[in-house]
């Protein structure tokens, strides 16, 4: 697997936005457009299988976090591994900062359970810690993981901001809520 830096006039844009609407409900999705428009240092990396696009990745940061924002693999090539070698990549490419991102909380009574306890446990075994925070979008609570042991909670915050300066409704800070 390959992976390039996807610019806003890449000739890939059309596969990015169709892997971006099938992957991601409405209500959650970003345009691709959105994706190239962040007040802070952002890239869009994809991921290639010889000069085939299986997958992207919208990475936002500062000078210790990496958020990652979106993470979607083709559904023609999921279940074979793509997911932990993108996320082994970007974990390889900024060793020295903490990598967080942020997924449904896992809750029982939700329609996609399982596939919410399914995304978690994939995060969890390719090098990802819970923290006991969470973000929110439109009322619904995120579970944030990282891939340090100890979340640096401040630098994760100054990301949040940018997201909230680029999209209002989502919440500006790290909260916790209680078990």
């Amino acid at each position: 697997m390959q992976i390039k830096r996807i610019e806003a006039n890449n000739r890939d844009l059309n596969k990015v936005k169709e892997i971006n609407d099938e992957a991601f409900p409405s209500v959650e999705r970003m345009s691709v457009e959105e994706m190239f428009t962040f007040p802070i240092n952002s890239e869009v990396i994809g991921f290639y299988n010889a000069e085939t696009l299986i997958g992207f990745s919208l990475l936002l940061f500062n000078t210790e976090t990496v958020f990652l924002v979106l993470l979607a693999i083709d559904k023609r090539y999921r279940g074979n591994g793509y997911g932990s070698k993108a996320l082994k990549s970007i974990l390889s490419n900024y060793p020295e900062k903490q990598v967080v991102l942020d997924f449904e909380e896992v809750v029982q009574t939700a329609i996609n359970y399982e596939q919410r306890a399914s995304r978690k446990r994939f995060y969890l075994r390719n090098g990802f810690h819970e923290t006991g925070r969470f973000t929110v979008l439109f009322h619904e609570k995120y579970e944030v993981v990282c891939s340090k042991e100890a979340l640096n909670e401040n630098s994760l915050n100054e990301v949040l901001f940018a997201i909230h300066q680029h999209t209002p409704e989502f919440e500006e800070r790290l909260q916790s809520f209680p078990v």
